[in-house]
């Protein structure tokens, strides 16, 4: 749609047919798979302790769950942040123009996704064939690393996809 006016230098650029494909891949299909993979895959599993710990306080574990409990809520939030990412580049997509920030809107909304996602991923791939005390005795750390790794990779893996942005 054109209104006539100049364009000015500071208009989004337009995206090519392969770049809004690039879009959909890096800024709804990355997030939506990850999600979905790592509550497949820990859905799977039935090794994981009867009683999984699934809150740590500052005097250590004060809430327990059910393992599929724990991975069923952890995927739920991992999906609503697979759901943010996914409307930051649809909206984005849709407004028919393509900046830097909107690159690096979507690429911070896929790293977030990831980080939820792998941050209960690695907790329970780590204590798979382990006792509830067992879990309790290694700690979180291994949950925290999966969050900032997570963050990190796939924040990149969504830069490497997207499109750069560009002004006219």
């Amino acid at each position: 749609m054109t209104t006539g006016l100049p364009e000015s230098a500071d208009e989004p650029a337009r995206l090519t047919r392969t770049e809004r494909v690039r879009v959909i891949i890096g800024g709804v299909l990355l997030p939506v798979s990850v999600v979905l993979f790592m509550w497949v895959m820990a859905s799977s599993w039935n090794d994981l302790p009867v009683s999984f710990p699934s809150h740590w306080g500052k005097d250590g574990v004060d809430s327990f769950l059910p393992p599929q409990a724990f991975i069923n809520t952890q995927a739920i939030a991992a999906g609503v942040a697979a759901l943010v990412s996914t409307g930051i580049a649809l909206g984005n997509l849709t407004s028919g123009a393509w900046s830097p920030l909107s690159r690096g809107f979507t690429a911070v909304a896929v790293g977030v996704t990831a980080s939820i996602a792998l941050g209960f991923f690695v907790l329970l791939l780590r204590s798979r064939g382990l006792s509830t005390a067992e879990v309790i005795d290694l700690g979180g750390g291994a949950g925290i690393a999966g969050v900032g790794g997570g963050f990190v990779v796939f924040l990149t893996a969504a830069l490497l996809v997207l499109p750069r942005g560009e002004y006219r």
